[in-house]
């Protein structure tokens, strides 16, 4: 069995979903517009708080404002 090695630049695609160019899908306007209303719908349906037992997490500003790790998230309806 031949093995495939991929180059760094074959890797860039990999996390392209909508395709890329002359290939690209036509509905990735309203795909993403929906994705953007999706959310904030989603958010409202719950009551976003850290979990008891996380940890508290620092920010720092890098140009933006990032985390300084992971968050644990927790959803009560």
């Amino acid at each position: 069995m031949r093995k495939l090695f991929l180059t760094e630049a074959a890797k860039a695609f990999f996390s392209i979903p909508f395709g890329f160019g002359s290939k690209m899908y036509l509905g990735r306007r309203v795909a993403e517009l929906e994705l953007r209303l999706l959310l904030p719908k989603i958010v409202q349906q719950f009551e976003i708080s850290n979990p008891p037992d996380g940890e508290k997490v620092e920010y720092f500003s890098r140009g933006v404002t990032v985390l300084d790790r992971t968050v644990g998230v927790k959803f009560v309806e």
